[in-house]
């Protein structure tokens, strides 16, 4: 008994915190659940410095969801630390370039990508031009950092 009665004090507290979240965000108005607009897309351009030319492009997988990745997830957290309750970052972080020209940038989804066109035919191949790492939760705006040996990124979560 004692046990139901914890799973049920337990789903309350969920279904209120996400009910919170969605007011914080602005997605309960009025009564009517609305979700933001059409999936995020966004798309990486390369250019020569020099002439301005396209070298290549790479669209990022769009993303379909209301908050950042980690938001909902973290949001009893901050609201019990009195923090804001949302961290609602940008939809990448500022990009970071390494000596051999490896493009890196933090994304939305909590992925940070690593993209190069190795082989200079200026089409990105997913399979191997693109590193993923899933950092769990949304890039921190602040782009990657390089110090010899190690790449450093922040997500919002910490």
């Amino acid at each position: 008994q004692a046990c139901k009665l914890l799973l049920c004090v337990m789903a309350f507290i969920l279904i209120a915190a996400q009910v919170l979240f969605q007011k914080h965000v602005g997605l309960l108005q009025a009564g009517k659940t609305t979700f933001a607009s059409p999936p995020y897309q966004y798309t990486v351009h390369a250019l020569d410095a020099e002439t301005g030319m396209p070298q290549w492009h790479f669209d990022l997988p769009p993303y379909d969801w209301y908050s950042a990745a980690g938001d909902e997830e973290g949001f009893i957290t901050r609201e019990w630390n009195g923090m804001r309750g949302a961290v609602l970052p940008l939809a990448s972080s500022y990009p970071t370039l390494d000596s051999q020209g490896i493009y890196y940038q933090g994304y939305l989804d909590g992925t940070l990508f690593g993209i190069k066109d190795w082989n200079n035919d200026g089409i990105i191949d997913r399979s191997d031009e693109v590193c993923r790492f899933d950092m769990g939760a949304a890039a921190s705006s602040g782009g990657p950092s390089i110090v010899p040996g190690m790449l450093a990124a922040v997500s919002t979560d910490g």
